[in-house]
Protein backbone atom coordinates (compact mmCIF):
# COMPACT_ATOMS: atom_id res chain seq x y z
CA UNK A 1 0.00 0.00 0.00
CA UNK A 2 3.21 2.77 0.58
CA UNK A 3 4.73 1.90 -2.18
CA UNK A 4 1.52 2.14 -4.36
CA UNK A 5 1.00 5.55 -2.97
CA UNK A 6 4.39 6.51 -3.73
CA UNK A 7 4.20 5.48 -7.23
CA UNK A 8 0.88 7.29 -7.47
CA UNK A 9 2.82 10.41 -5.46
CA UNK A 10 5.37 10.00 -8.39
CA UNK A 11 3.57 9.90 -11.58
CA UNK A 12 1.24 12.82 -10.23
CA UNK A 13 4.51 14.53 -9.76
CA UNK A 14 5.44 14.00 -13.34
CA UNK A 15 2.13 14.66 -14.73
CA UNK A 16 2.64 18.46 -13.15
CA UNK A 17 5.88 18.87 -14.44
CA UNK A 18 6.79 16.73 -17.51
CA UNK A 19 3.44 15.53 -18.74
CA UNK A 20 2.87 11.72 -19.61
CA UNK A 21 5.83 9.89 -22.38
CA UNK A 22 4.01 6.43 -21.83
CA UNK A 23 6.62 5.01 -19.40
CA UNK A 24 5.98 3.07 -16.56
CA UNK A 25 6.82 4.22 -13.61
CA UNK A 26 8.45 2.26 -10.80
CA UNK A 27 9.26 3.07 -6.80
CA UNK A 28 9.70 1.63 -3.99
CA UNK A 29 11.46 2.44 -0.48
CA UNK A 30 14.91 0.47 0.49
CA UNK A 31 16.05 0.41 3.50
CA UNK A 32 19.49 2.27 2.56
CA UNK A 33 21.39 3.44 5.62
CA UNK A 34 21.40 7.56 4.36
CA UNK A 35 19.42 9.41 2.05
CA UNK A 36 20.13 8.06 -0.52
CA UNK A 37 17.82 8.02 -3.90
CA UNK A 38 18.68 6.51 -7.01
CA UNK A 39 16.67 6.89 -10.47
CA UNK A 40 17.36 4.25 -13.63
CA UNK A 41 15.46 4.60 -16.63
CA UNK A 42 14.63 3.39 -19.98
CA UNK A 43 12.76 3.81 -23.12
CA UNK A 44 10.05 1.65 -21.46
CA UNK A 45 10.26 2.52 -17.83
CA UNK A 46 11.44 4.86 -15.01
CA UNK A 47 12.62 3.41 -12.13
CA UNK A 48 13.35 5.05 -8.37
CA UNK A 49 14.80 3.83 -5.43
CA UNK A 50 14.17 6.11 -2.31
CA UNK A 51 15.31 5.73 1.21
CA UNK A 52 13.04 4.48 3.44
CA UNK A 53 13.89 7.80 5.94
CA UNK A 54 11.85 9.72 3.06
CA UNK A 55 8.70 8.30 4.57
CA UNK A 56 9.73 11.23 7.29
CA UNK A 57 10.23 14.01 5.08
CA UNK A 58 6.96 16.47 4.45
CA UNK A 59 5.19 16.16 1.17
CA UNK A 60 6.73 19.26 0.20
CA UNK A 61 10.32 17.86 0.39
CA UNK A 62 9.17 14.40 -0.86
CA UNK A 63 7.72 16.54 -3.75
CA UNK A 64 11.42 18.04 -4.89
CA UNK A 65 13.36 14.67 -4.03
CA UNK A 66 11.05 13.13 -7.13
CA UNK A 67 10.97 15.92 -9.11
CA UNK A 68 14.78 15.78 -8.95
CA UNK A 69 15.11 12.48 -10.02
CA UNK A 70 12.16 12.51 -12.49
CA UNK A 71 13.87 15.86 -14.19
CA UNK A 72 17.00 13.55 -14.50
CA UNK A 73 15.36 10.94 -16.19
CA UNK A 74 14.05 13.27 -18.56
CA UNK A 75 17.33 15.12 -19.13
CA UNK A 76 16.71 17.93 -17.12
CA UNK A 77 17.99 20.17 -14.31
CA UNK A 78 15.69 21.55 -11.50
CA UNK A 79 16.83 25.41 -10.00
CA UNK A 80 18.66 25.11 -7.16
CA UNK A 81 16.49 27.82 -5.49
CA UNK A 82 13.29 25.48 -5.29
CA UNK A 83 15.05 22.71 -3.52
CA UNK A 84 15.03 24.52 0.00
CA UNK A 85 12.54 22.59 1.29
CA UNK A 86 14.47 19.57 0.60
CA UNK A 87 17.31 20.97 2.05
CA UNK A 88 15.96 21.58 5.10
CA UNK A 89 14.85 18.15 5.46
CA UNK A 90 18.60 16.62 4.66
CA UNK A 91 19.97 19.09 7.40
CA UNK A 92 17.28 18.36 9.83
CA UNK A 93 17.74 14.99 9.24
CA UNK A 94 21.74 14.98 9.17
CA UNK A 95 21.66 16.70 12.44
CA UNK A 96 19.87 14.32 14.55
CA UNK A 97 22.14 11.49 13.15
CA UNK A 98 25.48 13.69 13.11
CA UNK A 99 27.33 11.04 15.52
CA UNK A 100 27.47 8.56 12.90
CA UNK A 101 29.62 11.04 10.82
CA UNK A 102 32.55 11.77 13.39
CA UNK A 103 35.73 11.20 12.07
CA UNK A 104 38.40 9.76 14.13
CA UNK A 105 40.50 11.16 16.76
CA UNK A 106 42.63 14.62 14.92
CA UNK A 107 39.53 15.14 12.39
CA UNK A 108 37.13 17.70 12.81
CA UNK A 109 34.22 18.37 10.11
CA UNK A 110 34.18 22.09 11.59
CA UNK A 111 36.60 24.07 10.62
CA UNK A 112 36.90 28.08 11.20
CA UNK A 113 35.34 29.15 7.95
CA UNK A 114 33.77 26.15 6.40
CA UNK A 115 31.84 23.07 7.37
CA UNK A 116 32.66 20.25 5.17
CA UNK A 117 29.43 18.14 6.51
CA UNK A 118 27.50 20.80 5.17
CA UNK A 119 29.21 20.89 2.15
CA UNK A 120 29.51 17.07 1.74
CA UNK A 121 25.95 17.26 2.10
CA UNK A 122 25.13 19.92 -0.84
CA UNK A 123 27.90 18.51 -3.32
CA UNK A 124 26.29 14.34 -2.67
CA UNK A 125 22.56 15.81 -3.51
CA UNK A 126 23.88 18.20 -6.39
CA UNK A 127 25.97 15.55 -8.16
CA UNK A 128 25.30 12.65 -6.86
CA UNK A 129 21.59 12.21 -6.07
CA UNK A 130 22.21 12.02 -2.29
CA UNK A 131 23.41 8.73 -3.20
CA UNK A 132 26.67 8.42 -1.66
CA UNK A 133 27.81 7.09 1.84
CA UNK A 134 30.75 7.89 3.55
CA UNK A 135 31.05 7.36 6.98
CA UNK A 136 33.72 9.58 8.30
CA UNK A 137 34.51 13.28 6.65
CA UNK A 138 37.05 15.82 8.45
CA UNK A 139 39.99 18.47 7.99
CA UNK A 140 43.58 17.35 7.69
CA UNK A 141 45.39 17.36 11.07
CA UNK A 142 48.32 19.47 9.19
CA UNK A 143 48.09 22.18 6.46
CA UNK A 144 49.54 20.42 3.41
CA UNK A 145 50.53 21.70 0.06
CA UNK A 146 51.60 18.95 -1.51
CA UNK A 147 48.22 16.65 -0.68
CA UNK A 148 45.05 18.93 -0.95
CA UNK A 149 42.97 15.94 -0.26
CA UNK A 150 42.29 11.86 -0.08
CA UNK A 151 39.56 9.28 0.36
CA UNK A 152 40.64 6.29 2.70
CA UNK A 153 38.40 3.03 1.25
CA UNK A 154 39.73 1.25 4.42
CA UNK A 155 38.46 3.50 6.87
CA UNK A 156 35.71 5.30 4.57
CA UNK A 157 37.21 8.73 5.69
CA UNK A 158 36.88 11.91 2.85
CA UNK A 159 39.90 14.30 4.02
CA UNK A 160 40.68 17.90 2.97
CA UNK A 161 43.63 19.54 3.40
CA UNK A 162 43.03 22.43 6.35
CA UNK A 163 45.19 25.24 4.03
CA UNK A 164 41.61 25.22 2.11
CA UNK A 165 39.80 26.35 5.65
CA UNK A 166 40.63 29.96 4.76
CA UNK A 167 39.00 33.42 3.86
CA UNK A 168 40.70 33.75 1.07
CA UNK A 169 39.28 30.76 -0.61
CA UNK A 170 36.11 30.27 -2.34
CA UNK A 171 33.81 27.98 -1.61
CA UNK A 172 33.54 26.37 -4.78
CA UNK A 173 37.45 25.10 -4.22
CA UNK A 174 36.52 23.44 -1.79
CA UNK A 175 33.34 21.89 -3.13
CA UNK A 176 35.73 20.35 -5.95
CA UNK A 177 38.00 18.62 -3.30
CA UNK A 178 35.15 17.35 -1.56
CA UNK A 179 33.57 16.16 -5.15
CA UNK A 180 37.20 14.76 -6.51
CA UNK A 181 37.62 12.75 -3.51
CA UNK A 182 33.69 11.18 -3.90
CA UNK A 183 34.34 10.57 -7.08
CA UNK A 184 37.38 8.32 -5.92
CA UNK A 185 34.81 5.98 -4.12
CA UNK A 186 32.28 6.05 -7.08
CA UNK A 187 34.91 5.09 -9.61
CA UNK A 188 37.39 2.50 -8.38
CA UNK A 189 40.70 2.15 -9.40
CA UNK A 190 41.80 -0.41 -12.76
CA UNK A 191 44.60 -1.72 -12.93
CA UNK A 192 46.08 -1.85 -16.71
CA UNK A 193 49.65 -3.49 -17.68
CA UNK A 194 51.16 -4.05 -13.72
CA UNK A 195 49.86 -0.60 -12.95
CA UNK A 196 47.18 0.82 -10.34
CA UNK A 197 45.15 3.80 -12.67
CA UNK A 198 44.00 5.86 -10.16
CA UNK A 199 42.31 9.01 -12.41
CA UNK A 200 40.58 6.55 -15.25
CA UNK A 201 39.79 8.32 -18.39
CA UNK A 202 35.91 7.60 -16.36
CA UNK A 203 37.73 9.73 -13.93
CA UNK A 204 38.42 12.56 -15.57
CA UNK A 205 35.44 12.89 -17.52
CA UNK A 206 33.08 12.49 -14.60
CA UNK A 207 35.38 15.58 -12.91
CA UNK A 208 34.61 17.74 -16.18
CA UNK A 209 31.01 17.73 -15.14
CA UNK A 210 31.75 19.95 -11.56
CA UNK A 211 30.18 23.08 -12.72
CA UNK A 212 33.30 25.60 -12.33
CA UNK A 213 35.67 22.68 -12.70
CA UNK A 214 38.19 25.19 -15.50
CA UNK A 215 37.66 28.47 -13.09
CA UNK A 216 38.78 26.18 -9.69
CA UNK A 217 41.65 24.69 -11.61
CA UNK A 218 43.11 27.87 -12.45
CA UNK A 219 42.67 28.83 -8.58
CA UNK A 220 44.43 25.63 -7.70
CA UNK A 221 47.26 26.66 -10.06
CA UNK A 222 47.97 30.13 -8.63
CA UNK A 223 46.80 30.39 -5.11
CA UNK A 224 47.58 27.20 -2.82
CA UNK A 225 51.47 28.60 -1.90
CA UNK A 226 50.43 31.88 -0.80
CA UNK A 227 47.89 30.82 1.63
Amino acid sequence: MIEQQLIQFCEQVRSEYFGSDGRKIESRYKNYRGLRATVQWNHERIRLNISAHYQQAPSEARKILILILLAKANRKRIPLKIREPLNRFHRSWQNENEPKRRAPAGYQTRGKYYDLHKIFNEVNEKYFADSVEIQYLGWSKRQSRRRLGFYDKRRDLLVVSRIFDSRKVPVEVVEYIVYHEMLHKVIPPIARSGRRIVHTTEFRSRERHFDQFDRVQQWLKKYPGKL
